[in-house]
């Protein structure tokens, strides 16, 4: 599938992508009972739910290395298309350079339709936040009245863009912690996305563990895709692939998300991957030269990266510009509660 984003010829300061993929549908959130919606509605107006905030708790960092970042070299050089690892910025208003960047690459060795798309986050300008969804993951430890499925009224005022976040709860096990909220213990194997005091660190749950204490967060996937620069061997077996998921029929190559972090720890990184293997996900994140790298949500319905303008009123508007023919409802996160947890991005 291509990707409708403009990319252009690298410079030092990259020119602006055009918002595209603005077939964004009205889909109320999957299987969401009214009396979740009450509930969560409700404890959010009374301000008795905190999730995991955005901005407050983790003060501005001074970045040191440049952003964007430098350019993906083409992991397929027979397959790249022009502009394929060309950062290009994605405009946030108010923010002038953006915190923002997008590329493409195509990192299958055969078929030239696969891509991953990317964005670069700037984690000195930009901080992200963890909600849990009002029935996702499944949880007899936090009760409903502390589930809202809403970003917190303080951070729509800075909220930038949504993503999704990770599997359901029968698909693995996943841990995830939100404050003093553990809605699902954690696995020694999973990769971890973990918010703490200074930053964001992944990694297997096993070695961030003794960090536990610090963390303000965490959500956890499957296996780390890479780790400490290197791809995980399993990606690659018929057998133990299957921990990396597949569609209902079985199929392997479909839409896959992921996040990766630098060396550095400056630039957080998520990427979508259509029609893609966890191998050749993989692929591209280690083509990304990241650090470490943890899938996410799969599949059509389930994964996405919106981003927020304003309308007149100040009112959150979704567009997409990432790939398109997302499945994706304009007022949920900010409005309308979600079924499943979700990260978000704000302004600090």
């Amino acid at each position: 599938m291509a990707l409708a984003v403009a990319l252009g010829i690298a410079c030092s300061s990259p020119p602006s992508a055009p918002h595209v993929g603005s077939d964004l549908r009205y889909e109320p959130p999957a299987k969401v009972s009214s009396t979740a919606v009450a509930s969560a509605t409700a404890a959010a107006s009374a301000e008795s739910v905190k999730p995991a905030p955005a901005a407050s708790t983790v003060s501005a960092s001074v970045r040191k290395s440049p952003f964007p970042p430098p350019a993906i070299p083409p992991p397929v050089e027979r397959n790249a298309k022009p502009g394929d690892g060309v950062w290009v910025s994605l405009p946030v208003a108010g923010m002038d350079p953006s915190p923002l960047a997008t590329t493409v690459i195509h990192p299958h060795k055969i078929k030239p339709f696969v891509i991953v798309a990317f964005v670069a986050i700037d984690l000195s300008r930009l901080s992200l936040g963890l909600v849990a969804g009002v029935e996702e993951p499944k949880s007899d430890a936090v009760p409903a009245e502390r589930r809202t499925g809403l970003i917190p009224s303080a951070d729509v005022e800075r909220l930038v863009a949504a993503m999704n976040g990770g599997f359901k709860r029968r698909h693995g096990e996943h841990g995830m912690k939100i404050g003093a909220d553990e809605l699902v213990p954690p696995k020694d194997e999973s990769c971890t996305l973990a918010r703490t005091s200074s930053g964001i660190a992944i990694g297997t749950w096993s070695k961030l563990a003794p960090r536990a204490a610090d963390f303000l967060y965490y959500r956890q996937g499957p296996p780390c895709l890479v780790e400490d620069g290197v791809r995980n061997a399993d990606v690659s077996g018929e057998w133990t692939v299957k921990k990396w998921g597949a569609s209902e029929t079985g199929d392997r190559e479909i839409r896959r998300s992921a996040f990766g972090l630098s060396k550095d720890g400056e630039t957080l990184y998520f990427a979508i991957g259509d029609w893609i293997h966890p191998e050749v996900l993989a692929d591209a994140m280690t083509a990304a030269s990241l650090d470490v790298a943890a899938q996410f949500d799969i599949n059509y319905s389930f994964t996405r990266f919106v981003l927020y303008e304003r309308d007149t009123s100040g009112q959150p508007v979704a567009t997409s510009p990432l790939l398109s023919k997302l499945k994706f409802s304009t007022t949920e996160y900010w409005k309308a509660p979600s079924a499943r947890d979700f990260f978000y991005l704000t302004k600090r």
